[in-house]
């Protein structure tokens, strides 16, 4: 017999039962055709009728073999169904052998395991049909007949609900074993997840180290490489000023060097460090104005005390940056602008400045601007930066508090 799933497991081995049980069947209903003796032995109605019950075991022994052959499982299984209903109506009708009625059991447990219930229906009831005709063929009287029929019902009844059930443990049976192998496909899909979000976990960590330590350490050694060439020129001339510019040169290192240890120790602190956005902004400009001839001009509009940590961190970076370049890519800056505007729906940053870039494309591609446009992305704003006529250059900041970042 033939299944319609075949799955490992317990599928398989109640697929080897039932097969088991269709060749026992067989053998025992070929050894009551022998020992009952309804045909003369030797007749050809009596080897006729164990040639079709051999037809019979063979049909059930190579029925996987049918779907290689036929190319479709469905008529495949139709085929099979059909033709072992014609085999074992000829054999009770050649060998005269109307006691064939666990050969019919056996073939209705096949059939509704086989077909869907209509379909089995249909076809069991044309060849119960065909068997009650056969009765009558062969003389079998009306009272055997209802009495057989009887027994027949019943019998019927119970091998197609036990049919039912096997069919329904064998579905539930391969839909668990299905949502097994699902379950541990998405352990492991889980497992990959988890591991490439400790690498990308990593990753980001390695880039936020990278980017404050260009912020950080970055400004103070731009700030220090500008005091020592200072320095080395008012050395002979103007030796106050030359010692001045290594004081601050001094103040740079120390700076310098405690980034460095926050950024080894990844515990650096905030870097506005309990102060406010426009505090902090303002020691920036104080610092720098110490090493530059420059005027700034600092406004601010509407700055609320409650900003998301994160917009002031990465607004403060951005100054940061901002004066950084115009240290390192200009000359003969008379004037910095910088104004910072905010409303309840976004928050702006400018800073401008009237120098002369020695390279305005090395500032837009800098991994200054590149690290700082990626943290101002993730926070669902944007960065731009350019030159602007007659000279100077610009850069811009705005991010809006639509995705919740000012509460």
């Amino acid at each position: 017999m033939k299944k319609v799933n075949k799955q490992p497991g317990q599928i398989k081995r109640n697929e080897d039962l039932m097969r088991i049980a269709t060749y026992v069947i067989l053998f025992i209903t070929t050894l009551i055709f022998l020992l009952s003796q309804p045909v003369a032995r030797g007749s050809f109605s009596f080897y006729g009728t164990i040639l079709l019950l051999t037809a019979v075991l063979l049909l059930n022994i190579f029925s996987n073999d049918l779907e290689k052959y036929i190319g479709s499982e469905p008529k495949a299984q139709l085929i099979f169904l059909i033709t072992s209903s014609v085999l074992i109506l000829l054999a009770a009708l050649v060998g005269k052998f109307y006691n064939i009625i666990f050969l019919l059991f056996m073939l209705a447990a096949q059939t509704y395991m086989m077909l869907k219930f209509k379909a089995a229906t249909i076809l069991m009831s044309f060849v119960l049909a065909l068997y009650i005709l056969i009765l009558r063929l062969l003389g079998l009287p009306g009272s055997g007949i209802l009495d057989l029929s009887l027994s027949l019902v019943v019998g019927m009844v119970f091998v197609i609900t036990l049919s039912l059930v096997l069919v329904r443990y064998a579905e539930q049976t391969e839909r668990a074993e299905s949502l097994n192998k699902q379950l541990i496909l998405a352990n492991e899909k889980l497992i990959t997840a988890q591991q490439k979000e400790k690498e990308l976990a990593a990753a980001e960590e390695r880039v936020r180290l990278a980017r404050d330590i260009h912020d950080g350490l970055g400004h103070h050694l731009t700030t220090l490489s500008i005091q020592l060439q200072a320095a080395e020129k008012l050395i002979t001339t103007k030796p106050e000023k030359a010692v001045e510019a290594i004081q601050i040169s001094r103040e740079e290192t120390k700076a310098a060097l405690e980034e460095v240890r926050h950024s080894v120790a990844v515990m650096r602190r905030h870097p506005l460090d309990g102060k406010t956005l426009v505090q902090a902004i303002q020691q920036l400009i104080n610092d720098y104005q110490r090493t530059a001839e420059s005027k700034i001009e600092f406004n601010h509009t509407g700055l609320q005390s409650n900003l998301d940590p994160k917009i002031s961190n990465t607004l403060y970076r951005c100054v940061q940056e901002g004066l950084t370049n115009i240290q390192k890519h200009t000359i003969n800056t008379s004037l910095i602008k910088i104004t910072l505007l905010q409303d309840m729906e976004h928050i702006e940053l400018t800073i401008q400045d009237n120098g002369l870039e020695s390279s305005s494309e090395e500032i837009k591609s800098g991994f200054g601007l590149s690290g700082l446009r990626e943290r101002i992305e993730q926070l669902g704003g944007h960065l731009t930066a350019s030159p602007i006529d007659p000279q100077g250059f610009k850069l811009t900041v705005f991010i809006n508090f639509s995705g919740g970042h000012n509460d």
